[in-house]
């Protein structure tokens, strides 16, 4: 990433992170890859940090 990480969380099974970029919105990578799979925008940092995490009981929708 070429921006601040201000955040990060990794799937349980650890294949997937979930990346709060600063200014870039979120960043879902496949740590197995090594690919930017999707970017999330919308999501703004300011004052406080934004903290995504993986949701649902497999982890097949992102908060």
């Amino acid at each position: 990433e070429d921006h601040p990480i201000m955040s990060f969380t990794i799937s349980k099974d650890g294949r997937s992170a979930l990346l709060n970029i600063a200014t870039q919105g979120v960043h879902l990578w496949d740590l197995h890859d090594r690919q930017l799979l999707r970017k999330y925008q919308g999501v703004t940092q300011g004052h406080y940090v934004n903290h995504a995490t993986f949701g649902g009981p497999n982890e097949e929708f992102i908060a």
